[in-house]
């Protein structure tokens, strides 16, 4: 499948993604309100799409990195609640991430650093995404594989 770059990956993940039942899901399991749920959403969709910049080099002064810190807890509660979706989580990620899959390694196999977590803010910034306030120290790892 060609990858289509730019404004087509971010009106996917923005407009066509489908994450209805994901968000239901993640809202029931964590006790979410519909705003907290909103919010939970907005915040995976921007991680989504940093993923997709660092993966593909397009964030001046960080280049390609083969790891990014998912540092969100809301971001990390839909993330794991997606990736139990496995068909359509592979199929999503086959079309954002050009037909790779974006694996989630686990906090006690990350080796994160403060440094890690910095440049996670510093993508975030330099896409005019909102850096998430629930950050944790404990982040996982997203690889494009």
């Amino acid at each position: 499948m060609a990858q289509a770059f730019g404004e087509d990956v971010k009106q996917f993940i923005d407009r066509e993604l489908d994450l209805k039942e994901v968000i239901n899901a993640a809202r029931e399991i964590q006790g979410w309100t519909v705003q907290e749920a909103a919010v939970a959403e907005r915040r995976y969709r921007d991680f989504l799409w940093a993923c997709w910049n660092v993966v593909n080099n397009k964030v001046p002064d960080i280049g390609s990195l083969s790891r990014f810190a998912a540092f969100s807890r809301s971001v990390d509660d839909v993330w794991h609640e997606h990736i139990l979706w496995t068909e359509k989580y592979r199929e999503d990620c086959a079309r954002v991430f050009d037909g790779r899959f974006l694996d989630h390694v686990p906090v006690y196999a990350a080796n994160v650093n403060e440094s890690d977590i910095k440049k996670a803010e510093k993508v975030y910034l330099l896409l005019n995404l909102g850096v998430p306030p629930d950050t944790i120290h404990e982040c996982v790892w997203a690889i494009v594989g």
